[in-house]
């Protein structure tokens, strides 16, 4: 991970492009290492990312996954990097995501303000200060810890291992406004030091990309319903029932399960 090209950023830029490709591709972005890009080119590479990245986190007809992933790769000390840069691109990033916020309580900016929480806590995020800044300046706070049980968030776990290290599992669940089925699990297992002289270890990225689960899990509660007359629940019977779907609902019954490990 963390080698990027142009076919990355113009597979990251196509809204159209199948989920699991947009993932690949915003999550390649997110890891991108600086080692691998020349110094002079990395303010222009920073600015023309940030702007991709921004455009996709903004634009509300993308699926809540796909905007949340725009902020994990935005959200990251490649992008957000203020001491090498002119300020005016952080502070551009900032207000963006502060305007987000700003907004009525939804999937997106309950996984934000998740996110920001733990960056908050640990003494040894770079992007730490942002997170308080964001989180202190906010002006309604209450409405964050109003989140019902299916909202979007991150959520992290700390295991301390042995002196100066530490497990930490990051947990990431992203639903869409009309689903009652997450449409995006990620599990990230990651050894840290907890002393900024102490070497980051190895990492594991695991993701469960879902699309319109919700029939199987319909399909499996009708096998059980004891009104439902039709007790032979096959493959044209459930073809048939679809079909019968008014047009909106009958878009979102194609299925897709894809699982991706990234090492």
């Amino acid at each position: 991970m963390g080698l990027y090209d142009d076919q990355v950023r113009n597979l990251a830029a196509d809204d159209k492009a199948p989920l699991e490709v947009q993932y690949q591709a915003l999550n390649t972005i997110r890891h991108i290492c600086d080692d691998y890009i020349d110094d002079n080119n990395q303010l222009k590479l920073r600015t023309d990312l940030q702007n991709l990245l921004l455009k996709k986190l903004q634009n509300k007809a993308n699926k809540n996954a796909v905007r949340i992933w725009a902020f994990e790769a935005l959200y990251t000390s490649f992008i957000y990097n203020p001491e090498e840069d002119d300020s005016t691109l952080a502070d551009n990033l900032e207000k963006a995501i502060s305007n987000i916020l700003n907004e009525p309580l939804n999937q997106v900016n309950g996984f934000i303000w998740s996110v920001l929480k733990y960056s908050s806590l640990d003494r040894l995020c770079p992007l730490r200060g942002l997170a308080a800044r964001l989180r202190t300046h906010h002006n309604n706070k209450k409405q964050f810890s109003e989140q019902a049980t299916l909202s979007s968030r991150q959520l992290q776990i700390e295991l301390p291992l042995r002196r100066n290290y530490r497990a930490v599992i990051h947990l990431c669940v992203v639903f869409e406004n009309d689903r009652a089925v997450p449409s995006f699990i990620g599990v990230k297992l990651a050894f840290d030091g907890i002393r900024r002289e102490t070497l980051r270890l190895p990492w594991v990225d695991g993701a469960l990309i879902i699309e319109n689960l919700d029939w199987n899990v319909a399909d499996y509660f009708l096998r059980l319903d004891p009104l439902n007359k039709n007790k032979n629940v096959d493959d044209d019977y459930k073809e048939k029932a679809k079909d019968n779907l008014p047009a909106g609902l009958k878009k979102l019954q194609e299925v897709k399960l894809i699982l991706r490990f990234l090492i």
